[in-house]
């Protein structure tokens, strides 16, 4: 037989035990008749009351069939919300704010001037002697104030080939002075490209930037220019620069912490 079911006899004949009126209950009679074809005795109704009340005799109630404990309740640990703290806001800074600024220009609409042909050519005695000469008019023209006529001259000495960075550098510089920046910084890349170390042509570049109010390449070349060679004639604009510069810096550092 399954254990089980064994227990559960068990339990129910100690239930017996304990109250034999029960084999008069109804729903029992087929049971009461069971044990009365087997010679048993069943006692009467009235004996297993008497049994119940007498003070001698302490009845013990059991259930059948026995029931599983109940499992104790246990109360969740309370949930403690953490208290977040909101980051103040990074304040940003806007260089426009410092104040006007008569010096800044705008970009111009006008077509920056070709450049010259890539690489290395090996001129003849006449290209080399019309280079020189057209170099000369355009310093000729300079002296006598006439950028325009000097961007020209330069633009066809460059037509010839092997340009130099001096040369680029020289016509960014007339070419800022004719406030067109934007050329100007092109032909400052064009000379940095032959010579990264061109002092001028940094020069060029960063106060173009600066004139633009594009104060990280303003602050680059700047800097890099008083490194190469220093200029005491551009130490104003340095200083105009790095405050604007080491403002945006900040702002940039706090939110790279963040």
């Amino acid at each position: 037989m399954d254990p089980s079911k064994v227990s559960e006899l068990k339990g129910f004949v100690t239930l017996l035990k304990q109250k034999p009126e029960l084999l008069h209950a109804p729903p029992l009679a087929f049971f009461k008749d069971y044990l009365l074809s087997m010679g048993a005795t069943v006692p009467s109704a009235s004996t297993g009351a008497a049994q119940a009340d007498s003070p001698k005799t302490e009845a013990k109630t059991a259930d059948f069939p026995p029931r599983a404990p109940e499992p104790q309740k246990v109360d969740p640990e309370p949930v403690v919300e953490e208290e977040s703290e909101e980051e103040p806001e990074i304040e940003e800074y806007d260089p426009e704010a410092e104040g006007p600024d008569d010096q800044k220009m705008e970009e111009e609409s006008e077509e920056a001037p070709v450049l010259g042909p890539e690489g290395e050519i090996e001129l003849t005695d006449e290209q080399m002697d019309k280079q020189g000469d057209l170099k000369q008019q355009a310093q000729e023209a300079i002296e006598d104030g006439d950028k325009a006529k000097a961007i020209t001259l330069l633009t066809e000495a460059f037509a010839i080939g092997n340009v130099s960075a001096m040369m680029y550098a020289k016509r960014a510089d007339i070419l800022l002075k004719s406030k067109r920046p934007v050329a100007a910084i092109k032909d400052a890349d064009a000379a940095l490209a032959v010579n990264p170390d061109s002092a001028k042509a940094n020069k060029i570049k960063g106060l173009a930037c600066r004139y633009l109010h594009k104060w990280d390449d303003a602050h680059t070349h700047i800097s890099k220019a008083q490194q190469l060679d220093f200029d005491d004639g551009l130490e104003e604009a340095q200083k105009f620069v790095d405050k604007r510069f080491k403002e945006l810096e900040k702002v940039r550092v706090a939110k790279r912490v963040r």
